[in-house]
């Protein structure tokens, strides 16, 4: 009977987190990778503000953001699953899924000073 329990639970815990996950299939997601050795940045975190702003982008393109500051970061689009922490000093790539639209960008640490822009998907 344990053993019963115990594979029902394995089979429906997947379930259940997908069932509690917020979004409605339009939300966007996020990868996150190393830096490999990228050219240049597409976003820039310094000076906890973001370059450029307005950030443009197309669904589904992929972003290098450069952490230049000495301090943590969040590159994260309010409404959506895109949330990434950022090193100082570090760089990730970030691979936007979010339909067409304008959508508002937030360090969720420093939001409070102000670093926030704006994200356009084409």
């Amino acid at each position: 009977m344990r053993r019963l329990r115990a594979f029902a639970l394995v089979l429906l815990l997947p379930l259940a987190a997908a069932a509690c996950s917020s979004g409605d299939g339009d939300a966007g997601t996020a990868t996150t990778s190393p830096p490999g050795e990228p050219a240049a940045a597409d976003v820039t975190l310094a000076d906890f503000a973001f370059s450029p702003d307005p950030i443009q982008a197309t669904s589904g393109q992929t972003l290098a953001i450069a952490n230049e500051d000495q301090a943590p970061h969040t590159f994260t689009v309010v409404g959506t699953d895109v949330d990434v922490e950022i090193a100082a000093g570090e760089q990730v790539s970030v691979t936007l899924d979010l339909d067409p639209g304008t959508y508002e960008v937030i360090c969720r640490f420093h939001e409070a000073r102000g670093m926030t822009a704006t994200l356009k998907v084409g």
